[in-house]
């Protein structure tokens, strides 16, 4: 999803995107917690510390939404500074969570050094 290359070419952070989502539904009572919660339950085995996304994580998803075969008319939770909100792919438009379904898509960062 995102990279940083460190200076000197030393190691790269990733952030990655889980394969694995789930719609959430009833999202106005859902807090940051319960978002890890959902979030940590539908990463991959492989890699560990899944997450919530990020504002700027979300913007990301909903930029590459298209390419990804996302539907625009669908919306993703993400922490949004220790209060869960939720993002419309098709324009990227930021709402407080609603009572209609929405989805947790997890995240995680890894660091792959050249050591």
């Amino acid at each position: 999803m995102a990279a940083t290359v460190e200076a000197g070419g030393e190691s790269v952070e990733l952030t990655l995107l889980s394969p694995n989502e789930k719609s959430y539904s009833g999202n106005t009572g859902i807090t940051v917690s319960i978002l890890e919660t959902v979030a940590a339950a539908q990463g991959t085995d492989a890699v560990s510390g899944w997450r919530p996304m990020t504002h700027n994580e979300a913007l990301l998803l909903q930029a590459a939404h298209t390419a990804l075969g996302i539907d625009g008319s669908r919306k993703y939770l993400f922490d949004g500074n220790a209060t869960v909100k939720q993002m419309l792919m098709s324009n990227g438009t930021v709402s407080i969570p609603s009572s209609t379904a929405a989805y947790v898509r997890p995240v995680a960062t890894v660091t792959i050094s050249n050591e």
